[in-house]
C-alpha cells in the first residue's frame, strides 16, 4: 500500500497514512483474529471427531471449514443481518459474539 499517488481520494475521511493503518489493522489483527475464533470454534465443535480448515476455493465460496463432512462458515454476530445466508453458500453458520469474557458461539441445530 506504499506510494499513495497526489490526489489520492481520502478513504472514509481518512488520510492516506491513516487508511494505510487501517488496512494494516484488517490484514493483520481482525483477519489473524477471526481466523483463530474459526479454529477454536470448528476444533471445540468436533469434541474429537475430524475437522480441519477450508481451503482457498471454499474460503472464496463462503466455507469457513468442516467438522467431518459437514461445512460450516464461522461469522461474527453481524452475520444475523444476512438474510438467507446459509442457503446461498450451502454450509451451517455459526455465529459468535465477542464480550468480556471471551466469545458466546450459537450453533445451529
Amino acid at each position: 500500500m506504499k506510494g499513495h499517488p497526489k490526489g489520492c481520494p481520502f478513504i472514509l475521511g481518512f488520510g492516506p497514512q491513516k487508511a494505510e493503518e487501517r488496512a494494516q489493522d484488517l490484514l493483520t489483527t481482525k483477519t489473524y483474529t477471526g481466523l483463530y475464533f474459526q479454529q477454536a470454534i470448528l476444533s471445540a465443535l468436533a469434541g474429537g471427531e475430524s475437522w480441519r480448515l477450508g481451503t482457498r476455493e471454499e474460503e472464496s465460496k463462503g466455507i469457513d471449514g468442516y467438522v467431518g463432512e459437514t461445512a460450516y462458515s464461522v461469522k461474527p454476530d453481524s452475520c444475523r443481518a444476512m438474510s438467507r445466508l446459509e442457503e446461498t453458500i450451502g454450509a451451517r453458520i455459526i455465529c459468535y459474539t465477542k464480550n468480556n469474557k471471551g466469545i458466546t458461539v450459537e450453533v445451529p441445530d
